[in-house]
């Protein structure tokens, strides 16, 4: 009994350190999640759509949370 318990809470434990893990797309793998769009169609959609969700900057490079694409995607498919 008292060996699954320790189970049960180690697993609750591995739940919780993965929803607080982010995760993050490149500009190159956000433009191929959306079917290899181009390099414009990024630059536009932050341009001109204020729910695009905004790149965390390192550098020259860009990263984007999978999390906020995911909410921002489900948005955009409410309104077509």
């Amino acid at each position: 009994m008292a060996v699954e318990q320790r189970e049960d809470q180690y697993q609750k434990k591995q739940r919780k350190r993965r929803k607080r893990t982010k995760r993050y797309l490149t500009a190159a793998q956000l433009r191929q999640r959306y079917g290899n769009v181009s390099h414009m169609w990024l630059e536009r959609r932050l341009k001109n759509d204020p729910a695009f969700p905004r790149a965390l900057k390192l550098g020259r490079l860009r990263f984007f949370d999978e999390a906020e694409l995911e909410r921002w995607e489900r948005s955009h498919a409410v309104q077509d």
